[in-house]
């Protein structure tokens, strides 16, 4: 048990190095009285399921999270788009708030636009409990979350994830050999050279998330958006870390980053899902947005009836769906 103990602390100390963090037996104790203890017990939990177990038990279900705020109209586009290019689409959970009765008014409307499809909404009260409940709740043993600006582009099988595992590998609907352009930090950024994955007579593209260090989007595996989990290890996650909106879960996330950047990442050649960053509707972090839309005058228009033109962003590369100005019908 001591060989094994020392055996995983090793691993641990080789995580902790960047963050100017070791441990021994002696310093453990130290970190536990300074509030370390959860932290570094999440580490071991990881890093013992990720050497001890080949995830080969996992079930074959999938579960999709979307995160959303006063963005009825956005979230219009990326439900419809997203039932529209999905082959084999799963259920979708809406974890979603809004600020005033116009806005309210506005998610009425949209679920009974899509009554019909499977789509549950769900009023957000506390987004950390409710977000863990959420996530405890579910059968899937793959898990991947969504924000209400994002829209597909492209058909695709979300089934296609399936053949990976999500312990090894991560599959990204953002990333795709044409997202050579870093929106967050504006300005180009190199894209992996591929490893050329073929599976069912289908190519995927595969590359080392921890070799893409000049490239932002290519080197950022804890992405909330359409980046597919072991449900498992985002559990936990949730349990270790502290958050209250979907901009500080996903920073919250990026400590653990050093656990993920040395699996694989796999994605299609042409990016499926993008962000159109075109308002903003948190204050934690002050985003970059290209104000082609304020959240005002999209619900007006979303109130009388007008709804995004998604169908246009068909075809578009990755930079040219970001800066996109939408029209509507």
């Amino acid at each position: 048990m001591a060989k094994k103990y020392l055996s995983f602390l090793n691993i641990i100390n080789k995580i902790l190095k960047p963050f100017n963090i070791q441990l021994n037996r002696t310093a453990a104790l130290k970190y536990e009285k300074d509030g370390y203890e959860s932290r570094i017990q999440c580490l071991f939990k990881f890093y013992q399921d990720t050497f001890t177990s080949n995830h080969t038990s996992i079930n074959r279900d999938i579960s999709g999270i979307v995160f959303s705020k006063n963005r009825a109209m956005q979230l219009h586009a990326l439900l419809a788009s997203y039932f529209h290019y999905t082959k084999n689409h799963v259920p979708l959970t809406i974890l979603f708030t809004y600020s005033d009765d116009q806005h309210k008014k506005s998610y009425e409307i949209l679920q009974q636009e899509f009554k019909a499809f499977p789509v549950s909404f769900i009023y957000e009260t506390n987004f950390a409990v409710q977000l863990k409940e959420i996530v405890a709740n579910i059968h899937a043993d793959r898990i991947f979350f969504m924000t209400d600006d994002g829209v597909f582009l492209d058909h695709y099988d979300l089934s296609d994830s399936l053949d990976f595992d999500p312990g090894k590998n991560i599959f990204s609907l953002r990333l795709g050999a044409d997202f050579n352009f870093c929106y967050s930090y504006n300005r180009k950024q190199s894209v992996p050279a591929f490893s050329e994955i073929n599976i069912n007579n289908k190519k995927f593209n595969g590359w080392i998330w921890e070799d893409m260090t000049d490239s932002p989007d290519w080197i950022y595996p804890l992405s909330v958006d359409a980046t597919i989990f072991l449900k498992k290890e985002i559990a936990l996650m949730l349990h270790h870390i502290s958050f209250k909106s979907p901009n500080s879960l996903e920073s919250q996330m990026q400590p653990y980053t050093k656990l993920f950047i040395q699996r694989m990442g796999i994605c299609y050649s042409k990016v499926k899902y993008v962000n159109v960053p075109c308002n903003i509707v948190q204050t934690e972090y002050n985003n970059i947005t290209t104000g082609t839309f304020s959240i005002n005058e999209l619900l007006e228009k979303f109130l009388i009836g007008q709804r995004i033109e998604w169908k246009k962003l068909e075809k578009f590369n990755a930079r040219d769906a970001q800066t996109v100005k939408f029209s509507f019908t």
